[in-house]
């Protein structure tokens, strides 16, 4: 039974709607729906954070190179920087699926904000202090990781509240492949901003974010370029960036509020589960994890198997630049068709798992040709092997926003922030373990290739096993018959779901 909203009227008081129920509801009032044209810029706004949080902790890797000669720092320095991100987003999952669940919307955002902000701010502030702004830079990545948990948990949550069922998943595509552009966008604006020439860059390396997304870094070679000039250009893009966050502040204290004042759906003007009972009740939800481990599983080694394509593809003479460009034309191969195949999911929602098992039989074969290719069974092609990893990229980044949706699916009423939360913690942890593995001695790498393709074909039977289940959708398709009040012996029929594509708010009385 769940509670639509608390609310009375004359004659009786609000009824609660059961999945199974037959009988009209008696003496019922229900609000009505409405949605929003206020709702694309909000998007944008969110979007707009979860890339720019990308790219702040994205920094340093695409100019390693002329930052070490700019302040005599060396690998480990930049690797640090990167990885400082991390610590704050992993410890701060849960408490931050509590503040976005509990606290709101808006809350959640400006602290967001704020911390990426007070982070880029402080790498300003270090500039013409050179002694110390390596502490600096560790202070404001570790700032900017506090906001990793939003950015990257909070999209199936900002969709719920502001977008109605047949937007819901498209909405949920926008922001998170926008955020995974972040990362790209810092491939581009690195070489722009910093002399040392975009025509003397000639190394791609690649790292992962802590959100388990792939990056790509161009190394520029700074040669043409003395110390001031790399300092002055790497202070301009502190700059940039610090000005960016400070003005995605600005805007969002103008307006960005924790709901619209109707909601888009039924469901989303339920109440979900209490953070406590809620997380335990998903820790026990077998639906949950089962599609969980099918998308952590798969996704979270893919992503650190694509870290390793310089050293893989080396085995078959295919040097590190290339492997670089491979590896970054599969994410944003990935990322446009997930946007694609996230609208039909709109169109044709309860179908979710169909789709997911698609992609993931789709990306199997690809990745078996790939492996077929290595091990020597097919002749090597520069072509084919390009085909095999970038098209292997698209099916299985392609469908991050789908099992997004269907994670909330299956865990409500729990949260949209706990459960994508949770989601992105089982992502990181399964990387993290893939990548410990590579660290034994004398393995080589075609296991890699082989641990990759088991993954994601073990992904599938456990998609085909868990059961379909469509909280949210079930509570939006409802339909209600509503009676009056007895003293009056008309009967009135309607669908208490009506969308208003405007930014008026409309009750409905049924």
């Amino acid at each position: 039974m769940v509670d639509l909203l608390n609310d009375s009227v004359s004659g009786g008081s609000l009824e609660s709607i059961d999945r199974g129920e037959k009988e009209p509801l008696v003496g019922t009032r229900v609000t009505a729906t409405a949605v929003y044209t206020r709702r694309w810029y909000l998007l944008l706004l969110f979007s707009l954070c979860c890339m720019l949080w990308t790219l702040i902790w994205a920094t340093w890797g695409p100019i390693a190179q002329s930052a070490e000669a700019a302040f005599s720092w060396d690998d480990s320095n930049i690797a640090l920087f990167l990885w400082v991100g991390n610590v704050p987003f992993a410890a701060l999952c849960i408490p931050y699926s509590w503040l976005m669940d509990h606290r709101g919307l808006r809350v959640s955002m400006l602290l967001a904000c704020f911390v990426m902000a007070a982070g880029a701010g402080l790498r300003c502030i270090g500039l013409y202090d050179f002694d110390n702004f390596q502490w600096l830079v560790y202070a404001g990545q570790f700032l900017n990781g506090i906001a990793g948990p939003f950015t990257q948990g909070g999209c199936a949550l900002f969709s719920n509240l502001w977008f109605p069922p047949g937007q819901r998943a498209t909405a949920t595509a926008i922001s998170t492949l926008i955020g995974y552009m972040g990362s790209s966008l810092a491939f581009i604006l690195g070489p722009l901003i910093i002399p040392g020439s975009t025509s003397d860059a000639d190394i791609i390396t690649t790292t992962i974010n802590p959100g388990g997304n792939l990056t790509q870094y161009l190394i520029m070679d700074p040669q043409s370029a003395n110390n001031t000039d790399l300092q002055d250009g790497i202070m301009r893009y502190m700059y940039y960036q610090a000005g960016a966050a400070g003005l995605l502040l600005v805007l969002v204290l103008i307006y960005f509020p924790d709901k619209p004042p109707v909601p888009p759906s039924l469901s989303a003007a339920t109440e979900r589960e209490e953070f406590r009972p809620g997380l335990a009740k998903l820790i026990r939800n077998k639906q949950f994890w089962m599609i969980s481990l099918a998308y952590s599983l798969p996704v979270g080694i893919f992503e650190v198997w694509d870290i390793g394509l310089d050293v893989i593809l080396n085995a078959i003479n295919i040097d590190q630049t290339e492997a670089g460009w491979i590896g970054f034309y599969s994410v944003i191969a990935g990322c446009g068709t997930g946007l694609i195949i996230s609208r039909f999911a709109d169109i044709f929602f309860r179908q979710l798992k169909l789709f997911l098992v698609l992609f993931y039989i789709v990306s199997a074969v690809f990745i078996l040709w790939f492996i077929f290719i290595y091990i020597g069974l097919l002749p090597t092609d520069d072509v084919s092997i390009k085909a095999a990893i970038i098209l292997s990229g698209v099916f299985l980044d392609g469908c991050s926003p789908l099992f997004y949706e269907l994670v909330c699916e299956a865990a409500y009423p729990v949260g949209e922030g706990v459960s994508s939360c949770f989601l992105q913690m089982m992502t990181i942890i399964a990387g993290v373990v893939f990548l410990s593995i590579q660290e034994i001695p004398n393995l080589g790498t075609t296991w890699m290739n082989w641990c990759l393709f088991g993954s994601v074909c073990g992904a599938v039977p456990l998609l085909l096993l868990a059961k379909e289940r469509y909280g949210r959708s079930d509570i939006d398709a409802k339909e209600i018959i509503v009676h009056e009040p007895p003293e009056n012996p008309s009967m009135q029929r309607d669908h208490a779901h009506q969308i208003h594509d405007s930014d008026t708010t409309t009750a409905v009385e049924v």
